[in-house]
């Protein structure tokens, strides 16, 4: 399970790369990668560079999702 996490959390950066995502591509990397950080922090497996690297990932994805709803 840890290979699934990983890839999750840390390898979802390419789809912050991407300048116009649609919100639905988005959505889609953004479900598993919640259910990941919540599954890391629930295990005691989170360390704090990917807490935040998750965080930063939603964050991120949030604006963008903002962004496609309000163009």
């Amino acid at each position: 399970m840890g290979d699934i996490i990983t890839h999750a959390v840390v390898e979802s950066k390419s789809l912050v790369d991407q300048p116009m995502a649609d919100a639905e591509e988005v959505l889609g990397d953004l479900g598993p990668t919640v259910h990941a950080l919540l599954y890391i922090n629930e295990s005691g497996l989170a360390n704090e560079e990917l807490a935040e690297k998750g965080r930063r990932f939603v964050r991120h994805s949030r604006l963008k999702i903002v962004l496609q709803i309000t163009k």
